[in-house]
């Protein structure tokens, strides 16, 4: 499997794992110098993956994802970079009992290192909160 077919196939899974609530198999995929930009707060990977983890954290937990064509990715002339942007949506319980459910824009950037991709880059949007209830 060349390396496009492989990055492909990360896309192809990883709302899945994501989405199942495994979280230390969706952070792996990250790359160590990561940026994040969600609701005005630009991140690096550290505060990005505790983001993520506080989410689930006490029982928080999905319990809705979808998200719309992932399959639209833009390589570099090399192959060694690529970017993709996608809406999802997410019904999310938190432990405090509070459910959101809101739509999302995303914006990736991708890049081949030592053999491997991982997301150096994450730009998320809201693009429409719903009312909720669980």
């Amino acid at each position: 499997m060349g390396k496009t077919d492989e990055l492909r196939e990360i896309l192809r899974v990883l709302p899945g794992i994501y989405g199942s609530g495994n979280v230390a198999g969706y952070l792996e995929h990250y790359a160590t110098d990561l940026t994040s930009y969600f609701e005005g707060v630009v991140s690096n990977y550290d505060e990005a993956c505790r983001f993520i983890w506080s989410m689930f954290e006490g029982g928080g937990k999905i319990l809705e994802f979808s998200t719309g064509d992932r399959s639209h990715v833009v390589f570099s002339e090399d192959a060694n970079a690529a970017t993709l942007c996608y809406p999802w949506r997410e019904k999310f319980r938190f432990a405090d009992g509070r459910v959101t459910d809101t739509e999302y824009y995303q914006t990736e950037v991708w890049f081949w290192r030592d053999g491997q991709w991982k997301m150096v880059h994450a730009h998320l949007s809201v693009v429409k909160e719903h009312s909720a209830s669980a």
